[in-house]
């Protein structure tokens, strides 16, 4: 009943009562599946039938196809008949619901979706509890909130789902038993803080002998022993967990269930340590070996780990502190207790551990009155002497460290201020300190070092799973492997939940894993798991959860913009706000590794967050809206020079590829044949003749449904000029020829100008440049009496290139130069490199070579600055004949050693 399922089932509050049923359908999946209406029992058939209304029951409300029913129904691998089942039980359950009012099932494009008040069903109605409790609990009133969190208990009693089985459905249920159990934790620690140990401790016993390595709850139930007058039994049960722990499971009392074990000494009942002094230290002072256990699997970090030697192992009298920083689950715990454990001998006084709990979705995070308690007396402090004080605290904690060896480690910081008063004075004693957090406040303290963690390599990616799977099963499904490691993109705890279920089932190929990660609105739901410190998206919402309001909707907002990396002005169009107030966001974002800054001006999220930020922002109502706003800036931007550099260029072109493709896949057609045509030119500058054609393809398709006569010229411009790109010549004829005839029924003159153009270019592409001119020539009549001075200016230089292939290099020239003052006086930086290379040629033809090099040069310097990897290319080839025409061999070879270079380049990006 987490939030999770309380958004997935759109639960609102309602002003009506809990017990309100009247004429109302009364659903029920927390027990026997049921569905009960007007006092009758509604017959659902067989458990098959029943699973199918589950499944829909789970979806609430979101389509669900075919093949995704029958795999969740019966497993991987469905019997033959599965749709025609699936088909039979649809419509027996139409038939047992077509009484039931306010319940039905119904068809939608993506499959079939059931339909329902969510107050009808027993689980929605749980999650608005849990929900509520919640909010009266932020408001201030405790005990409201406790009163819910039972009423959501009392609904959620029984065994989930009971009856019904599939793995898939059992998935479900392991995953709604753990957040009952979640429930009833939350429930126990609210109960304990209103003085209600007495009433909750029956439960707490009986729940406890069940889960007998549960700590929170074992520290529940000491809490409520010692509350009850039986603090004697409250420690022996302390005890006797931790002894359970050390002996079975190798490993000791986490600092929260040992902070419950202070506090229960601290009350007086409990025998005091002897042999202290009354200033707090130890007598006989105490070595303490807090790590947890070493990382299962730990691949990698080597220059991490070497950073680390240097950082921490330095022979200084400066403190000594590293901040690991980095997005959840990219393994900076496991790399600091790997290291610590590694470097246990470096510190013979001791090794602290402290989780602070800065991002828990579980529990608040740990004050640091708190966590310094816990260091003091580790360290040797009497309980009876530790101050309460903030400040009195931390003078005790650094006389205590004051000479030792000790290392530190503080996990899971919320920020600089949470962690400061835990790392050591300057001495002997040195600190890690991990974080989702920037830690930018430690920056400039003497002796910190900031350590960002980074994804895995795809090697190291590989190597995690060969450590936990083992080679040779890695090795005998190199493509499945593949598959994985690009969907985990190098996160650290993605691949470990892999791991552990492909070691949970030996004998299930890993293609099966990839196969489910391979959809992407799936893959989260895939990377999950009943621990909520190995589940990813409980993860990820931990760390949105700690971001203010207005950077949490931004953050949802991001995951619906398409494309590897934004722009800020991007960023202020998605999100509705200003330029300067997104600037503000990202750096709130930022600041929490959920965005990171690849270079200058451009902005990206990791795979697995954008797929969570996605899965925010398709929920929230106003997702259409910012949709809109991104693609209405996209399609301003699309036509209009953007930043110069070859790296923002690309990234620049990628966005709106990834705008078309959205634009096209939502339904927003003239949107997508907007783009499409804006990108031509762009994307023929650098090569990329395939996805032109794609994204015309797209755009004939969009302009076709709007009968947009203009658009569909436009994207059949398009695809003929990716054909000629790819030399496909023949199959660019007739849809140019198409295009001509569509511009002429259309008379407008700027129309039918650009369809010649394209015809021009198909006959100067196979060498037929007297074909070409009269197209060209046209054109220019054309957008004469459009008045389009820019498309004059691009005709000028067709012709002038046309008659200098035609040996009329003397005509040619004026032609080229009347292009060139035109690009020139309208700015436009493309038009000059393409217009400068023309003149190149033509002086080149006339044996001006020395001239002709400065003209290349140029163009080359301009094509470099807009970020033309392939015309760039055929500039320097060209710039190579004319240093050779020249005498100058060596700046030859260099040209065309750079040209080569290029090509490589551009071939690897058209790809």
């Amino acid at each position: 009943m987490g939030r999770d399922r309380e958004r997935s089932l759109r639960v609102t509050p309602r002003a009506r009562s809990e017990n309100d049923a009247t004429s109302r359908p009364a659903v029920r999946l927390l027990g026997p599946l049921s569905v009960e209406y007007d006092g009758r029992r509604v017959d659902l058939g067989p458990a098959r039938q029943r699973s199918v209304l589950a499944v829909l029951l789970l979806a609430a409300g979101r389509p669900v196809g075919i093949g995704e029913l029958a795999e969740r129904v019966w497993g991987q691998e469905p019997p033959v008949a599965a749709g025609q089942a699936l088909r039979s039980y649809i419509c027996r359950l139409r038939q047992s619901l077509s009484g039931v009012a306010g319940l039905s099932i119904e068809r939608s494009a993506g499959g079939y979706v059931l339909a329902c008040d969510p107050d009808t069903v027993d689980l929605a109605r749980a999650c608005r509890l849990r929900g509520l409790a919640r909010s009266r609990l932020d408001s201030g009133d405790a005990a409201a909130a406790l009163v819910a969190l039972g009423e959501a208990m009392e609904i959620s009693r029984e065994e989930p789902l009971a009856g019904l089985a599939s793995p898939w459905l059992d998935d479900q249920r392991r995953a709604l038993a753990h957040e009952r159990r979640c429930l009833e934790l939350e429930h126990n620690d609210l109960a304990l803080r209103l003085g209600e140990a007495e009433r909750i401790l029956p439960a707490l016993i009986a729940a406890s002998a069940a889960e007998p390595y549960d700590e929170r709850l074992a520290g529940q139930l000491v809490l409520a022993l010692h509350r009850t007058g039986r603090t004697s039994e409250a420690l022996t049960t302390y005890d006797r967990v931790r002894r359970r722990l050390r002996d079975e499971l190798g490993t000791e009392p986490g600092p929260a269930l040992r902070e419950v074990q202070q506090l229960v000494l601290q009350s007086g009942s409990a025998a005091r340590p002897t042999g202290r002094r009354g200033d707090g230290s130890g007598g006989d002072r105490p070595v303490p070996h807090q790590l947890p256990p070493g990382p299962a699997g730990f691949v990698d970090r080597l220059d991490q780990r070497v950073r680390l030697d240097r950082a921490l192992l330095r022979d200084t009298t400066e403190c000594r502190v590293v901040a690991l920083t980095g997005t959840g689950g990219v393994g900076k715990t496991s790399l600091a207790v790997r290291w610590a454990r590694d470097h246990a001998a470096d510190f013979p006084d001791g090794q602290l551990f402290v989780d602070l709990r800065g991002f828990d979705s579980g529990r608040r995070p740990m004050s640091t009155e708190s966590a310094l308690h816990c260091l003091v007396l580790a360290l040797g402090a009497d309980p009876a002497a530790v101050p309460a004080e903030l400040d009195a605290l931390v003078g005790l904690y650094r006389t205590l460290l004051a000479g030792r060896r000790v290392l530190v480690v503080a996990d899971n910081a919320a920020d600089s201020a949470h962690a400061r008063p835990l790392l050591p004075p300057s001495g002997p004693a040195a600190a890690m300190v991990t974080s989702r957090s920037a830690m930018t406040g430690l920056a400039a303290d003497p002796g910190a070092t900031l350590l960002p963690l980074a994804m895995l390599a795809p090697n190291g990616s590989r190597a995690l799973l060969s450590e936990r799977l083992g080679a040779d099963r890695v090795a005998t499904e190199p493509a499945a492997v593949a598959s994985i490691v690009a969907a985990c993109a190098g996160l650290p705890l993605a691949l470990a939940v892999v791991a552990g279920r492909g070691a949970l089932t030996p004998h299930l190929p890993l293609a099966a894993l990839a196969e489910e990660l391979s959809d992407e609105l799936t893959r989260l739901s895939a990377l999950g798991g009943d621990d909520p410190a190995r589940d990813l998206e409980t993860a990820l919402a931990s760390s949105v959860a700690a971001l203010a309001p207005a950077t949490a909707e931004a953050f949802a907002l991001l995951g619906l913009a398409p494309g590897p990396t934004l722009a800020p002005d991007a960023v202020a169009a998605v999100c509705g706000v200003p330029p300067a107030r997104a600037a503000a966001l990202l750096r709130d974002l930022a600041a929490l590794h959920l965005v990171e800054q690849p270079y200058a001006g451009r902005f990206r999220m990791h795979d697995l967050v954008k797929l969570y930020a996605a899965q925010l922002g398709r929920a929230r109502p106003d997702a259409g809206a910012a949709v809109d706003r991104l693609l209405d800036f996209y399609r301003g931007r699309a036509g209009q020079p953007g930043r110069v550099g070859e790296e923002y260029v690309a990234a620049e072109t990628a966005a709106l590829v990834a705008a078309t493709e959205l634009a096209s896949g939502t339904g927003r057609d003239a949107a997508a044949c907007d783009l499409a045509h804006c990108l031509e030119d762009r994307l023929g500058a650098i090569g990329c003749w395939r996805e032109l054609g794609r994204l015309s393809e797209l755009a004939v398709a969009g302009a076709a449904r709007l009968a947009d006569p203009r658009r569909e010229i436009a994207a059949l411009v398009g695809l003929g000029r990716s054909r000629i790109g790819l030399r496909a010549f023949g199959p660019a004829a007739p849809v140019l020829e198409l295009a001509l005839q569509r511009a002429q029924r259309l008379a407008d003159p700027g129309v039918e100008a650009g369809v010649h153009r394209a015809l021009a270019r198909l006959a100067a592409k196979q060498g037929r440049h007297d074909l070409a001119l009269p197209h060209d020539v046209r054109a220019l009549e054309l957008q004469a009496t459009a008045g389009d001075r820019l498309g004059q200016a691009n005709s000028y230089n067709a012709i002038g290139w046309h008659q200098a292939h035609l040996d009329a290099a003397a005509e040619a020239l004026p032609n080229c130069r009347r292009a060139l003052a035109l690009f020139e006086e309208l700015d436009d930086r493309s038009g000059q490199a393409i217009t400068l290379d023309s003149i190149g040629y033509a002086l080149g033809a006339l044996g001006r070579h020395d001239e002709a090099v400065w003209a290349y040069r140029r163009s080359a310097e301009l094509a470099e600055q807009l970020g033309w990897r392939v015309i760039r290319a055929e500039t320097l080839s060209s710039l190579a004949q004319s240093y050779a025409a020249a005498g100058r061999g060596e700046d030859a070879r260099r040209a065309r050693a750079d040209a080569a270079g290029l090509l490589r380049l551009a071939g690897v990006l058209a790809a």
